[in-house]
């Protein structure tokens, strides 16, 4: 039986974090090669894994002077655009000089009291904006504004940096599991092997998604890709 994935790829990050406990400066790849254990992966599969070494690190905790660069993601849920929220508040303003009280506005206009008491009273948003300011951290990986909101139970980190992490673990994971898949069976699986072995493997579906195709999950796993019609190759 091989060990929790959850274990191996945390592995890798407590083996980062040891190194850069015992050095000057934040573990190089380079380093990283030189010191790991040999059945860790190598530089380059974190790299393939999390796209920027500086991912690497902040997965792991460590500090590095280089800044993450995280790809923008759209965040959940449906947002007012600024039109929108402007017409809310004039018509806010209009129902208000008609001496309605807070809760027929926001009956009204199906909107929370809270709205309307900041519509009325902050209508250019400049108390809340300053409000925010002193609120605000700085993201340890992309050096980037950090809201309240952000971090929680998850990284400590910005939402795209947070989730550009969750992806790069979850393409770690996938890397860990086909050397075992390996080592195990002696060459790299198929989608048909995991998709048989269900529940004990990544999900084919999740290979495909976290890499865009089951042969670039092969390949940023160290085999060479799939080829229609030729016989399995062994890994490098």
């Amino acid at each position: 039986m091989h060990a929790p994935v959850a274990y191996a790829v945390e592995q890798h990050l407590e083996l980062l974090r040891g190194l850069a406990t015992d050095g000057d400066a934040p573990p190089t790849p380079s380093t990283w090669d030189t010191e790991r254990p040999s059945d860790a992966v190598d530089a380059d599969a974190l790299l393939r894994s999390f796209g920027s070494w500086p991912l690497v690190l902040l997965a792991a905790g460590v500090d590095t002077d280089e800044p993450v660069q995280p790809r923008r993601f759209p965040r959940p849920g449906t947002r007012t655009t600024s039109h929108d929220v402007e017409q809310r508040r004039h018509k806010v303003a209009e129902l208000r000089n008609q001496d309605l009280t807070y809760a027929q506005i926001a009956d009204r206009l199906g909107v929370a009291r809270s709205t309307v008491h900041r519509d009325l009273a902050d209508p250019d948003r400049e108390v809340a904006r300053a409000a925010r300011a002193r609120r605000t951290a700085t993201c340890p990986g992309c050096g980037g504004p950090m809201s309240p909101s952000e971090g929680g139970d998850g990284p400590d980190a910005c939402w795209d940096c947070a989730l550009e992490l969750r992806r790069g673990a979850a393409r770690l994971r996938v890397v860990v599991e086909m050397g075992r898949w390996f080592e195990e069976q002696g060459r790299p699986p198929t989608v048909g092997d995991w998709r048989e072995a269900a529940g004990a493997w990544p999900a084919p579906s999740a290979v495909q998604r976290l890499f865009g195709s089951w042969s670039h999950g092969l390949v940023a796993s160290g085999f060479p890709p799939r080829k229609r019609g030729r016989p399995r190759l062994q890994r490098d």
